[in-house]
């Protein structure tokens, strides 16, 4: 209902019967929409002529607690039990999948109009946002996708499985099993300028030109990595590995960064545009860093 404290009387509203059932943790206005953070993600709405209107949901696996957005114009979501999302663009839109593919491990833009994924199951599909449509690539191998690639400069896709790993080729359509260098149980994929780096389990490597045909420059062997981050604007590289941060320079002489002098055990990382990387950590929740230094945690 809504509330008119001038004359004290009651409206029933239309368009709100989608959020009915839901626990309401937090409100957040945002231009002409209300968002609902839930139980179940953020429910966006726009009022109109006096009614509430469905546009999109997000973090729908998420209990939202809090939403605020700060002078940087990023969007801030607290969880209940499950830390903090920073959010730098907050253009997010819900596309549906079959059901069966609801488990995607990895997800690559391609162009506007394509994102390819890998699954738990080990299917490669390419989505289509504007028709919401799939398509499938059959690739002989049912082993779980670890991590897919774009790589623009000859139109390829790099699928790297736990066991395997392949090239397929946009325009030509043809599938390749890679030979010359192993890409299998890939972590993470980054782009340094034009070439390619990739971690996994044990080995951290450089493709020059994200070329697949020639080994790469190894850069650390026997260590076990989880993400990795190129930073443009300082032609720096990170690595999170299993005992701590590393930073690289363009000659890949590192250092490590430390919160409050103890290893920092990251598992993703992302950056906004001030030029704060920010790490998904383990233990220790949502660190950034900025010129070698943890400057907000």
């Amino acid at each position: 209902y809504q509330f008119d404290p001038y004359k004290d009387t009651f409206r029933e509203i239309n368009g709100l019967h989608t959020i009915k059932d839901e626990i309401i943790l937090s409100i957040f206005e945002h231009n002409n929409e209300i968002w609902f953070g839930t139980y179940s993600g953020v429910w966006v709405y726009e009022y109109l002529k006096g009614d509430f209107i469905l546009k999109r949901t997000f973090l729908n696996d998420y209990n939202i607690t809090e939403i605020l957005k700060d002078s940087d114009e990023i969007y801030w979501f607290t969880t209940k039990n499950n830390g903090v999302f920073a959010v730098p663009s907050i253009h997010v839109e819900n596309h549906s999948v079959l059901e069966n593919e609801k488990n995607i491990t990895s997800l690559e833009k391609i162009n506007d109009s394509l994102l390819a994924f890998g699954t738990a199951n080990g299917n490669i599909g390419f989505h289509n946002p504007s028709t919401q449509e799939n398509s499938y690539l059959n690739v002989p191998s049912t082993y779980r996708v670890s991590s897919i690639k774009y790589l623009p400069q000859n139109n390829q896709l790099l699928i790297s499985k736990d066991i395997n790993s392949y090239a397929f080729n946009l325009k030509t359509k043809k599938l390749v099993k890679n030979v010359a260098v192993s890409l299998q149980n890939v972590k993470s994929f980054t782009h340094i300028n034009n070439d390619l780096l990739y971690t996994t389990g044990s080995v951290a490597s450089v493709l020059k030109n994200g070329n697949i045909e020639e080994k790469g420059q190894v850069i650390s062997t026997n260590k076990r990595t989880y993400a990795s981050h190129f930073q443009n604007k300082t032609n720096q590289t990170y690595i999170a590995y299993v005992d701590n941060i590393y930073v690289f320079d363009k000659h890949w002489n590192s250092r490590i960064v430390t919160l409050d002098n103890e290893p920092i055990f990251g598992k993703s990382f992302t950056e906004t545009e001030d030029g704060v990387v920010w790490v998904g950590t383990f233990k220790n929740g949502l660190v950034g860093i900025k010129d070698d230094q943890v400057i907000q945690h």
